[in-house]
């Protein structure tokens, strides 16, 4: 079963007692509202929804060696009343969004509904050990005061290696940050699972290198007006185009009067 389930969400930032930010607890609140959304979405398989007491194997006489493709739906809400929706203010917000892969292999004798539990808690499952994984890899900022910042977390993404190369389907998951390449995760199979992997055999293709605008990666104070260490703003070009304006209307003046 190959799913690739897409979140675009935004959530309020949330503080410690001590006024500071916590990723691990941020981003984990995150997952646990997908979660919510997840038990609430609907299931296609190939493009239909399926009846969830039906056994798989009734489908896979036309399918061969097919994988099925799933795509999950989240709901909507359909209250469109205005007066029920209210304005909050937040210190500050995490957009989350991506695409996140599943392969999930299952008994021709399980059901719909059965399959549907696994890729949504395989996809739960997933989010969460990347979260861990980052949150593990970030260091501690040594000045924690400033909070006024754009923060950049990138989440690692995931990529599938098999058991066995040749005569086995069934596949594993490791993850990649951004920077890393295929033969960063070979000591981490084997370390983990004592398998020896060869770089060919990982699959780091079926989810792409986020591609992040560099507007996000800069300091929010690096968008307001740059100051001195003597507390002065630099002059912004509107201003300098006044004083240009004023100059040249000055030297015209001047060379019609010698001109006279």
């Amino acid at each position: 079963m190959n799913t690739f389930f897409e979140t675009d969400e935004t959530f309020a930032l949330r503080k410690k007692k001590d006024d500071q930010y916590d990723t691990e607890n941020n981003l984990t609140a995150c997952v646990e509202v997908l979660q919510h959304q997840l038990d609430k979405s609907v299931v296609f398989f190939d493009g239909a929804p399926k009846d969830g007491k039906l056994l798989l194997e009734s489908a896979l006489q036309d399918k061969k060696e097919e994988p099925f493709l799933v795509h999950v739906y989240t709901p909507l809400p359909s209250n469109n009343d205005i007066s029920t929706r209210k304005i909050e203010t937040f210190d500050g917000t995490l957009k989350f969004d991506g695409i996140i892969s599943s392969k999930v292999f299952v008994h021709p004798k399980n059901t719909y509904a059965e399959v549907e539990s696994f890729i949504k808690t395989d996809i739960i499952r997933s989010l969460m050990s990347r979260v861990q994984i980052h949150c593990d890899s970030l260091v501690q900022s040594v000045d924690e005061s400033d909070q006024d910042t754009i923060v950049l977390n990138e989440l690692p993404r995931r990529i599938y290696f098999p058991i066995q190369a040749k005569s086995n389907p069934i596949l594993f998951s490791e993850y990649l940050f951004l920077e890393e390449v295929k033969e960063t995760a070979i000591p981490q199979i084997r370390d983990t699972l004592d398998l020896v992997v060869m770089p060919k055999d990982l699959n780091d293709k079926v989810e792409v290198v986020a591609e992040v605008k560099e507007e996000e990666r800069h300091d929010a104070k690096e968008c307001e007006t740059s100051v001195d260490e003597k507390g002065e703003g630099k002059l912004n070009m509107t201003l300098v185009g006044v004083l240009l304006a004023v100059v040249v209307l000055l030297i015209a003046i001047l060379v019609l009067f010698l001109m006279k």
